[in-house]
C-alpha cells in the first residue's frame, strides 16, 4: 500500500468552468503480481471502502462562483451563508448554523436579520454566553 499518492492536488491558478461543464474521473486498479506496490503477494481481491487497504477513488471539487469585484461580496462568504441557510432549513434547531449565519449577517451589516438569527440560536441554547454577547453587540449597533 503506497499512501504517497493520496493527497490534495490544486491547480496553480483557478480554472474557469463554463456553464454546462461536465467533470469526470477515470481510474483503474492494478492488483496484479506485476504491480510492485501491491502489498498482497499473492494478489488478493480488494473491496471498495475508505480504509487505506481498500480500493478507493474519490473526486472532490472545491468550486466558487466567479468573483465580481463590483458585487462587493466575497463568494466564499456567499457559499457559507447559503450552507448555513440550507442547514437551518434541514434542521431548525441547528445551533451552529443559526450562530454562524448571524455572525455573517452582522459582518455584512444586515443587523436586523442577524439579531433574529442570534435569537434563534438562543432558543436552542438560552444560556450561551457567546451568543448573548454577540446579540447585545448587534443590538447596540443599531439593529433594534
Amino acid at each position: 500500500m503506497d499512501l504517497n499518492w493520496q493527497a490534495v492536488y490544486r491547480y496553480a491558478e483557478p480554472v474557469f468552468l463554463p456553464k454546462g461543464t461536465v467533470i469526470s474521473m477515470k481510474y483503474s486498479y492494478d492488483n496484479s503480481e506485476g504491480n510492485r506496490a501491491n502489498p498482497n503477494h499473492p494478489p488478493q481481491r480488494v473491496a471498495a471502502g475508505n480504509r487505506a487497504s481498500d480500493e478507493m477513488a474519490h473526486l472532490w471539487l472545491q468550486v466558487l462562483p466567479r468573483h465580481n469585484p463590483d458585487a462587493g461580496s466575497d463568494p466564499r462568504m456567499l457559499l457559507q451563508e447559503a450552507l448555513a441557510r440550507h442547514n437551518i432549513e434541514k434542521d431548525p434547531s441547528d445551533f451552529e448554523a443559526h450562530y454562524n449565519l448571524a455572525a455573517m449577517l452582522q459582518a455584512r451589516g444586515v443587523l436586523e436579520e442577524a439579531v433574529k438569527e442570534y435569537e434563534s440560536a438562543l432558543r436552542v441554547r438560552p444560556r450561551d454566553g457567546v451568543v448573548n454577547n454577540a446579540l447585545a453587540g448587534s443590538a447596540d449597533s443599531g439593529a433594534r
